[in-house]
């Protein structure tokens, strides 16, 4: 499934052919770190709520 694009699409921005670049698209490669990214991110971010919010937990439960 190697139809011919004229180089001007190429230029352009468009994609490649597949075999140029080991069939995986720059633009999905850019995708996935970046949802990897925001994946990770939010992970950071609830297990930071999470904390804060056992730390307050405990504050307000009396000590045994």
């Amino acid at each position: 499934m190697s139809e011919h694009r004229p180089a001007h699409d190429i230029r352009q921005g468009a994609t490649p052919p597949r075999e140029w670049n080991g069939g995986i698209g720059l633009a999905a490669m850019r995708t996935k770190r970046h949802f990897e990214k925001r994946s990770v991110c939010a992970r950071r971010k609830i297990s930071k709520a999470t904390s804060v919010k056992e730390k307050a937990a405990e504050a307000r439960s009396p000590m045994v």
